[in-house]
């Protein structure tokens, strides 16, 4: 998975996690605050990135989220546990996980074994 990808779904988690209403995201890996907004719950999963001009979207049950990634046109599961995630990338065929610690995410990434980590 890219690191447009993760920080566009760390986004997301941030915001049904923690409920941050915050515009955009700090990657510390990458040193600098992405731009991203969108309306993200329960139910429903959109995010704008504003510097790539693109978004992920989706729906949801409150734990299960099927979303499509338009810059890639990639489709995604997410599961929400509590403060824990994880799912399933159909682009690159692999799974991420991770856990949002308030406003910290931790994003593993089973793909290319790494972890990223943002701030909401």
């Amino acid at each position: 998975m890219d690191r447009d990808t993760r920080a566009r779904i760390a986004f997301a988690v941030g915001r049904v996690v923690s409920g941050t209403t915050k515009i955009g995201i700090y990657d510390h890996a990458e040193r600098r605050h992405r731009i991203l907004s969108g309306t993200c719950s329960r139910e429903t999963i959109q995010v704008y990135d504003h510097h790539a001009a693109t978004h992920i979207g989706g729906v949801g049950d409150g734990v299960n989220f099927r979303l499509y990634d338009h810059a890639r046109g990639a489709h995604l599961t997410l599961t929400l546990n509590g403060t824990a995630f994880s799912g399933h990338d159909h682009g690159s065929g692999h799974h991420f996980s991770g856990i949002a610690h308030g406003a910290a995410i931790q994003f593993y990434d089973h793909g290319d074994d790494s972890w990223s980590h943002y701030t909401a």
